[in-house]
């Protein structure tokens, strides 16, 4: 607003409260809420004495001589005396103007506030060097060429398209964003309205490389996966321990109790395995056992159904979804795989391979019955194969 302007607007302000010499003085706060942030950045008090001066000579002489001198000063000295109380209150807050900039100055985040207008009111330099934003877009004040700017460097830039398109239409919105760019950088975007008094003026948006954080909580998770997975693995033979058994074979009970699906389970065991670590030593016998249960892992190939170690020389295979008639192919499989592997046993009483002994059974879980049972059918099925001369497999009916 200039001067001319600004006069205008005084002038149809004092015309519609009327002026004259039975009016009261009009509020003057009431005509600076009108004209709002556009009062001129110059000594404003002085330009607005020069204009009241010329319109009051203006207006219709309603009364005359003394009297009208009378109330043009007491109008005057009251508008100005109110001015002059405003003027001394943001001299008063300068400094602290002054000290808000210089800490906005030196944070390590980027800060830019922007209009309802999307004009940009201001920045720090931090938002240039941390976003490589070129000096001459934020000179010129258009936030859609930063925004334009920053679309160009990010991996996705269309959610961060949809997240400005939600901040527009909602200026109340709070928001957190974090942003990878192609740089290998990551930001952390926040966004809040810019207030005045209780009115949305604009918003601020403050930008802050997380980077070191992001690539520590990289990390941190994968550390956190490891160390779960190395929990939940045999040291030696390198599948699921009886731990993550036991845990899997309740989840699997209680969810196929629900859908009312078979659950086959086969557990299987190493014939003779203490004369072959009594007459090959125990490096060999720990060599044999880690092969038998890779050769058994490779074999049973479906991602729900897991391999265990479930104790010494013994093995258990869950399978989710099984009836009697899978179980039994996935056992024949399993224990043509360990012939397979050729691995010598001269102190066997059944081969002079390593051969197993392997247990099938299977269920429709249901609520009046425990996932124990199941077991025990598995165990009574392995040792019906034992008693028939064992390098074979049995399905329990």
């Amino acid at each position: 607003m200039d001067k001319f302007e600004y006069r205008e607007a005084l002038k149809f302000y004092l015309n519609q409260v009327g002026l004259n010499a039975d009016s009261n003085v009009p509020d003057p706060s009431a005509f600076f809420v009108q004209v709002g942030d556009s009062i001129p950045e110059l000594d404003w008090v002085t330009l607005h004495h020069q204009v009241l001066s010329e319109l009051l000579l203006e207006f219709p002489a309603v009364v005359s001589g003394s009297q009208r001198v009378k109330q043009a000063g007491n109008f005057l000295s009251q508008w100005l005396d109110y001015l002059s109380r405003v003027r001394q209150a943001s001299s008063a807050s300068l400094p602290s103007f002054e000290s808000l900039d210089t800490t906005l100055n030196t944070l390590v985040d980027g800060i830019l506030v922007v209009n309802l207008e999307r004009r940009i009111t201001y920045y720090n330099p931090q938002f240039s060097s941390l976003l490589n934003i070129p000096m001459a877009i934020l000179q010129e004040g258009d936030d859609v060429e930063v925004i334009r700017c920053i679309q160009q460097k990010l991996r996705q830039p269309e959610k961060f398209t949809e997240q400005i398109e939600q901040e527009l239409a909602n200026p109340e919105l709070v928001s957190r964003q974090t942003l990878a760019f192609l740089s290998g950088q990551y930001f952390e975007r926040f966004s809040a309205p810019q207030r005045l008094a209780d009115r949305v003026i604009g918003r601020v948006v403050s930008y802050r490389d997380i980077t070191d954080r992001h690539q520590f909580e990289i990390s941190l998770k994968q550390a956190n996966t490891m160390l779960q997975t190395l929990a939940n693995l045999d040291s030696l033979t390198q599948i699921a321990n009886r731990r993550y058994f036991d845990h899997y074979f309740a989840q699997e009970w209680r969810r196929l109790t629900r859908e009312q699906k078979p659950l086959a389970f086969i557990l299987l065991d190493v014939d003779y395995f203490k004369n072959f670590n009594d007459y090959y030593g125990h490096q060999k016998g720990d060599a044999c056992l880690l092969q038998i249960a890779q050769a058994i892992q490779r074999t049973v190939k479906r991602p729900a159904d897991l391999v265990a170690r479930y104790g010494g020389e013994e093995f258990a295979v869950i399978l989710p979804g099984t009836d009697r008639e899978g179980a039994a192919v996935v056992a024949q499989l399993i224990h043509q795989a360990i012939r397979d592997l050729q691995i010598p046993h001269e102190r066997s009483g059944v081969s002079d391979r390593v051969s197993i002994s392997l247990g099938v059974a299977h269920v429709i879980p249901t609520l009046d019955r425990s996932p124990t049972h199941l077991i025990i059918q598995a165990d009574q099925a392995m040792y019906n194969a034992k008693q028939q001369g064992r390098d074979r497999y049995y399905v329990q009916d």
